[in-house]
């Protein structure tokens, strides 16, 4: 199915009622206006002839009647408009939602998933701007018909001047459409530039370091630099269009010019009255003007089209073709009627991987596995490559073929929603949602039962949950919303990690998912997590080598390649790499606590 019939079958399924609302609404205006050329020519024709003030009074309230039901059909369609406005960008939406189901987090953490997100979204926001521009073309081709009609019943000559002397205004319409497609994806860069250091402005939880740093003055200069330059360049592409535009309206002037004369010859010679020549004149005024709003139009039907092409090539390239989806937003991704059993292991073969745009390898020639029943620590220097590990060996980025199996099975011959079915992970950039705690941790809807087993869950992990919200569950969390409870950084961690101990997995990643509590707790909740998950596996990327003690096995990870790996005695004994990181951490809480007692003893 053509993406242009997909797009019109949405619409048209949504919002059959308001079209038809709509198109009823176009032709009685259409008729009305033209009834009303008709009727104020006999106005006038019986004002200065001898039919009298009895007639003129009747055709005053015929004109009168005519110009009320065009008011109501205006207002009917205004309305119609606004509501099919409204109903096609949720349904775009929603469309959307239920396409983007990504496989992996490759492509959507590229610089060019926000641009053409971007796009997108300005598109689904100037959707009643381009529903308007549909029906527009509608009424001005129904216009055409009826005023060209009766220009050519006056005299025939009449529509072909019209004609002649709109053509460079059309000319002018139908290039400017793909212009300003072009020039704003041109722009594009420069505009998200400007809003990006508009939103470091204005975003609450950037205040703190805006004014311990003082960097508003530096922040707020940047912006007016970026802003003026997009300016300048959005003033200089409206400058050039309006003396095209001046220019392509020149041949208009000569135009009414020859128009007036035929008219004038015509009532001279006594062929036409003096209502009949204001008649054509109303008319000529509506056949040019719906001559350039008709190509206007369809300079809006070719950024429309556009607009479709950027919102389906999105589709396409960032997530699954549903056009034949009939699943409700909300279901299908973590429904199976069938569950699998979990992999046995997740096996790294010779992978290596490397971040879009980017010719350097994060990882190289990298084997590890991880298996059911243990523990694994990954350790070392800030970009030895020990997210990018963890992250690749649970399938969240793409991979080549033969490099990454689930238990005996390619990734890339798995369905991975079924994969990432058995996993769970704390990210180190994890997501703060602004919803309440259950939802936060649950990450679905619960019912009185399974509420209940939340309650037992807090119960069992009560150093994940301050007091205050242990009482109230239903508290929003962040600082989006009236009545809502920002965290810490180091409450929205414990979030974070009740969310991924809260799902039965199989797998856990805890990638970094400590470094924003203290010591104690850290050793404590690490401890309980490791003893609770005897017989699953469990992998944490850490710094705190404290923390890597409780693994089975410890992955020392330089430069993107494994170099070390085995138990912490076992490393300790190598006295390598993961031993001398050992040694620098070690002493230094030596010379902490050394510090402290001496402190207190003063």
């Amino acid at each position: 199915m053509s993406d242009m019939v997909r797009l019109l079958r949405l619409l048209w399924v949504n919002n059959k009622t308001y079209i038809v609302l709509i198109v009823s609404a176009l032709v009685v205006m259409t008729v009305a206006s033209s009834s009303s050329v008709i009727v104020t020519q006999r106005l006038i024709d019986s004002l200065t002839g001898a039919e009298g003030m009895a007639v003129a009074g009747k055709l005053m309230l015929l004109t009168l009647a005519i110009r009320a039901v065009s008011l109501l059909a205006g207002y009917v369609r205004s309305y119609s408009e606004s509501v099919f406005a409204l109903r096609s960008q949720n349904a775009l939406r929603e469309y959307l939602l239920k396409s983007l189901r990504f496989n992996t987090i490759t492509m959507v953490e590229r610089p060019a998933y926000r641009n053409d997100l971007f796009l997108v979204s300005m598109g689904l926001t100037n959707m009643h701007q381009m529903i308007q521009t549909i029906f527009s073309f509608a009424q001005h081709t129904m216009m055409l018909i009826t005023y060209g009609w009766m220009l050519i019943q006056f005299h025939w000559l009449l529509p072909l001047i019209v004609i002649a002397y709109s053509i460079p205004n059309i000319r002018f319409e139908y290039a400017i459409s793909k212009d300003r497609m072009l020039q704003m994806e041109a722009l594009i860069e420069k505009d998200r530039g400007a809003q990006t250091v508009f939103d470091v402005l204005t975003r609450p939880d950037a205040q703190k370091e805006l004014l311990i740093f003082m960097a508003r003055p530096f922040l707020g200069k940047r912006w007016a630099s970026k802003a003026t330059d997009l300016l300048h360049c959005k003033m200089s592409y409206e400058r050039s269009n309006t003396i095209r535009q001046l220019r392509a309206s020149l041949p208009a002037l000569v135009g009414f010019c020859a128009v007036q004369l035929v008219l004038i010859y015509q009532v001279a010679k006594g062929n036409a009255t003096i209502g009949a020549y204001v008649a054509m004149t109303s008319a000529i005024a509506v056949t040019e003007g719906s001559w350039v709003g008709l190509f206007h139009a369809f300079g809006g039907f070719r950024q429309t089209a556009h607009v479709k092409d950027r919102y389906f090539e999105f589709i396409n390239r960032y997530g699954t073709n549903s056009a034949n989806d009939t699943t409700t937003l909300g279901t299908g991704e973590g429904d199976s009627a069938t569950e699998s059993e979990a992999p046995r292991e997740l096996r790294l073969a010779h992978a290596t991987f490397r971040y879009p745009d980017n010719e350097k390898a994060a990882l190289r020639n990298v084997n590890c596995s991880v298996r059911l029943g243990e523990a694994v620590a990954i350790v070392g220097e800030n970009g030895s490559g020990k997210s990018t590990l963890g992250k690749l060996l649970f399938g969240l980025h793409d991979i080549p073929d033969g490099m990454l199996y689930v238990g005996e099975t390619d990734i890339n011959a798995s369905d991975r929603s079924d994969v990432f079915r058995h996993q769970s992970v704390v990210n180190q950039d994890f997501a703060r949602f602004p919803f309440d705690v259950y939802d936060n941790v649950a990450m679905q809807e619960l019912d009185d039962n399974q509420r209940e087993q939340f309650i037992a869950f807090i119960d069992h992990y009560p150093q994940l949950f301050t007091e205050e919200l242990r009482n109230n569950l239903s508290i929003l969390l962040g600082n989006e919303f009236e009545n809502s409870r920002q965290l810490s950084g180091g409450q929205w961690q414990r979030i974070a990690i009740a969310r991924a101990l809260y799902k039965p997995a199989a797998y856990l990643l805890l990638d970094e998912a400590t470094s924003a509590l203290d010591p104690e707790l850290e050793l404590m909740l690490m401890t309980g997590i490791v003893k609770a998950r005897q017989g699953l596996a469990t992998v944490f990327v850490t710094h705190r080598l404290g923390s890597a003690q409780l693994a089975d096995r410890i992955i020392v990870m330089h430069e993107g390649r494994i170099i070390e790996e085995g138990s912490h005695a076992e490393l300790i004994d190598k006295r390598g790499k993961y031993y001398a990181m050992w040694q620098v951490q070690h002493n230094w809480m030596e010379d902490t606590d050394e510090s402290i007692q001496f402190s207190v003893s003063l």
